[in-house]
């Protein structure tokens, strides 16, 4: 869940809004009942060229709890307009 979190808060602001995870660093603070609601939450926080850095959260509804927090790097592909291309036909 936080890698596609992090994923959607980064890859819009790559070139050609294409991007992989290169490097996802995960700390778990407290369990999680698996029947609880959750909000998951992300922001970007860096871009450097084909290059993105954001900080994702697991949290309870009320935001009183963190259950996890990450940090990703994702990473626009040199040729990243060819799978644009590719998917149109």
């Amino acid at each position: 869940m936080l890698d596609e979190i992090i994923g959607r808060a980064t890859i819009p602001h790559l070139p050609h809004r294409v991007g992989f995870t290169v490097n996802l660093n995960i700390n778990y603070r407290n369990y999680l009942q698996s029947n609880k609601f959750v909000l998951l939450e992300s922001k970007l926080e860096e871009v450097k060229g084909r290059k993105a850095i954001g900080q994702g959260w697991i949290k309870d509804i009320d935001e009183v709890k963190i259950h996890a927090d990450a940090k990703g790097i994702f990473v626009s592909p040199k040729y990243g307009i060819l799978t644009k291309i590719a998917a149109w036909f």
